[in-house]
């Protein structure tokens, strides 16, 4: 399949998403807490964790930021990547928002990433 814009991306501003229904746009590095891998229904996915979910809640419309509040309670981040259409290896994907999300802590060190 292909795709006229990125469906993902991650660069020196943060996290743009739009790899699903649930994808939550733009994330800035300020938002981002860290990120892991999770399996869930038997798909691979990108959980980002943040800061605070009620911003980027805020942000949606009514029925993403519904859907998305049950993917914070249910898996601990309403911001879940799907990985099944993005063309990298997750080793990698974790390496550059660890890289990333060091670079916009400066000295503070990187966030939790797994």
């Amino acid at each position: 399949m292909r795709f006229r814009r990125p469906i993902f991306e991650v660069c020196a501003e943060g996290i743009l998403d739009r790899a699903s229904a649930l994808g939550t746009g733009f994330v800035p590095w300020g938002e981002v807490e860290g990120a892991w891998m999770r399996s869930f229904l038997g798909q691979r996915l990108l959980a980002v964790e943040v800061t605070d979910e009620r911003p980027l809640l805020a942000r949606q419309g009514p029925v993403k930021h519904l859907l998305m509040g049950v993917n914070g309670r249910i898996v601990g981040t309403p911001v879940l990547v799907p990985l099944g259409f993005l063309n990298v290896r997750q080793d990698t994907l974790l390496w550059e928002i660890e890289k990333h999300l060091s670079r916009s802590r400066g000295a503070g060190g990187p966030g939790r990433v797994e």
